[in-house]
């Protein structure tokens, strides 16, 4: 049985060329980082015939690009895996990976022909570029089959996927698409999918819960199960046509809370888009998060703005709590859409695949001018290269970010709401101190003077480094204080336990009690489908906790989660310890 998996690669490099292959154009690929290797796959490209025509292909493999070695664009190799025989080819579908199972899956997109279907394939540790999808059943929630969905935001935190807005099928280009709202998730663990969409929840923020080739980004730094960002896309207006999002505002979604929120960004914004990809990364001290976003189109194929096509060749930054836009002007690349990004090496954002959507006439009749279609991103000196690093060079926060923080502000001018204000602030843990103690800095200091401009590089930091020299004493003196205020309690429990050990013993009164933590209510909505077929997914709890009781317990060991009883109801586990967050860098769309 396992002579078939490498059956079916052989085969795969045989039947369609082996990396690289000759095209103009890729576009509509999706990505995933699992270990050390770089998996791309579904979407398509264009080649030219001998007598000069574009041709269309659908792409039929997953690549398998080992990121353990440096290479460059033109120098990278590729393993080869041919899809199965009856995989429906696809564009831009749902691509995540479950460490809980370790299996990686696709599901939906929008499809050449039929429906896409669930697939999955089990990562191979020993043989990491072999790859053999298996199609799997729908998931359901409560018996009913979820519709899969096009150019839906796909988010992945390290326990959950997150499906928000999209669309059942493709009728249109223009036309009214009856987008769905809300959104959908699948929790790893239990291995259960829940509609978790409530309408008042965010109708309430003036949120419409539509968003088609939007993007989406999982920022574990704020909140107490950190937050999902939502940005750009189409989504309907009244009447047929659809209008393309602006970039002056961004939804957030609070995991732990289960509550919506809407803020104002201030800044550079970049101009209204879809198609563009996200990547992010946190400051070394968890003080700021920054979101990159790069590319994008305001027309379902080309631009149908042409007066800022310029616009979309510039590296655009999202400084959190900040909100406030930075534009990369050092660095401008060719306009790009439809593509897809990862972080690979560290601090190092992959564009993968992509047009210019600024340009006309036939689409592929162009060359990409990337060689491979791929282009590299480093996300701290923002420049672009064709070299990838492997030595996994950690990510330092850009000089014109801290500029910007120290010139303006670590928060908001104002905040749209005071919860979601609390959110960002994080007045808990070691982050939300040094936050605090920044702000306070930063807010004491003058403004600057633009009759006199900042001098060299190094009088940039004179305020970092007076920041520094306050802070790191003023938070080991705090853990000092914590420390020596444990000490003290500990021995006094201990004397305290001594003594009540003894009146024990003489009374021969020795029973223990047992602390047990029942699961939080969980909360439900409804995520509506097509107008035809809506599905409901209010669950009953009081039923739920009548046929289960509380077995659903969880006892944290370490790194990882034992659970202590069936979780196939769909309760939402909180998470107790900080996960690793590296392995989930990346995220899936």
């Amino acid at each position: 049985m396992k002579l078939f998996p490498l059956i079916v690669a052989i085969f795969g490099v045989l039947a369609q060329a082996a990396w690289p292959f000759d095209r103009t154009v890729w576009f509509h690929q999706r990505t995933i980082v699992i270990e050390g290797w770089l998996y791309i796959t579904a979407g398509e490209f264009y080649t030219r015939s001998d007598n000069g025509n574009v041709v269309f292909n659908q792409l039929q493999s997953t690549f398998a690009i080992d990121l353990s070695v440096d290479w460059t664009n033109g120098t990278v190799t590729a393993t080869t895996n041919l899809m199965p025989s009856n995989f429906n080819f696809t564009r831009q579908p749902a691509l995540w990976y479950d460490s809980f199972s370790g299996n990686a899956s696709l599901w939906g997109g929008w499809a050449y022909t039929g429906s896409t279907g669930y697939w999955s394939f089990r990562h191979d540790t020993t043989n990491k570029d072999v790859v053999t999808w298996a199609k799997g059943p729908l998931p359901e929630v409560k018996g009913s089959t979820i519709l899969p969905t096009i150019f839906a935001t796909i988010v992945q935190s390290p326990t959950k996927l997150y499906y928000y807005g999209g669309k059942a099928d493709f009728t249109e280009p223009n036309g009214n698409l009856n987008q769905f709202r809300g959104l959908v998730t699948y929790d790893f663990s239990s291995h259960s999918w829940i509609n978790s969409s409530q309408p008042s929840a965010w109708e309430s923020s003036g949120i419409s819960g539509r968003s088609l080739l939007g993007e989406g980004y999982y920022v574990p730094t704020f909140g107490a199960s950190g937050v999902l960002l939502f940005l750009g896309g189409f989504q309907n207006e009244p009447g047929p046509d659809l209008a393309v999002v602006d970039m002056e505002s961004v939804v957030i979604y609070d995991i732990g809370s289960d509550n919506w929120y809407q803020q104002k960004v201030s800044g550079d914004s970049p101009g209204g888009r879809a198609a563009f990809c996200l990547t992010g990364a946190s400051a070394d001290d968890n003080s700021s998060f920054e979101v990159f976003l790069f590319g994008g189109s305001n027309g379902w194929q080309f631009n149908t703005d042409g007066t800022n096509n310029d616009d979309f060749k510039y590296v655009y930054i999202l400084t959190l709590p900040s909100f406030r836009w930075i534009k990369a002007t050092g660095a401008p690349s060719e306009p790009r859409g439809f593509h897809h990004c990862q972080i690979i090496g560290g601090r190092q954002m992959l564009a993968v695949g992509g047009y210019d959507p600024t340009a006309s006439g036939v689409l592929g009749a162009n060359r990409d001018p990337w060689t491979n279609g791929l282009g590299i991103f480093d996300m701290t000196s923002l420049k672009w290269a064709s070299n990838y690093n492997s030595s996994q060079i950690k990510y330092q926060r850009p000089d014109i970010v801290t500029n910007s923080i120290t010139q303006n502000s670590l928060y908001p001018a104002s905040w749209s709401n005071d919860a979601l204000a609390s959110i960002f602030k994080g007045k808990t843990g070691l982050r939300g101190v040094l936050a605090e103690l920044t702000s306070l800095l930063v807010s004491s200091s003058p403004s600057p003077n633009p009759s006199n401009p900042p001098g060299p590089k190094g009088s940039h930091h004179l305020k970092s480094s007076t920041l520094v020299a306050i802070v790191i004493p003023t938070v080991i003196g705090i853990l000092l204080v914590f420390l020596l205020i444990g000490h003290v309690l500990k021995c006094w429990n201990f004397k305290t336990w001594i003594q009540s050990s003894k009146s024990k013993l003489r009374s021969h009164s020795n029973d223990a009690g047992e602390m047990v933590e029942e699961p939080s209510n969980p909360s439900y909505g409804r995520h509506e489908l097509n107008p035809q077929s809506a599905i409901y997914s209010q669950l009953e709890v009081a039923q739920m906790e009548a046929a289960h009781g509380s077995d659903q317990l969880r006892r944290q060991g370490g790194d990882q989660h034992e659970l202590l009883a069936s979780v196939s109801q769909p309760y939402e586990l909180q998470q107790i310890t900080e996960p690793r967050y590296e392995m989930y860098a990346t995220h899936v769309r």
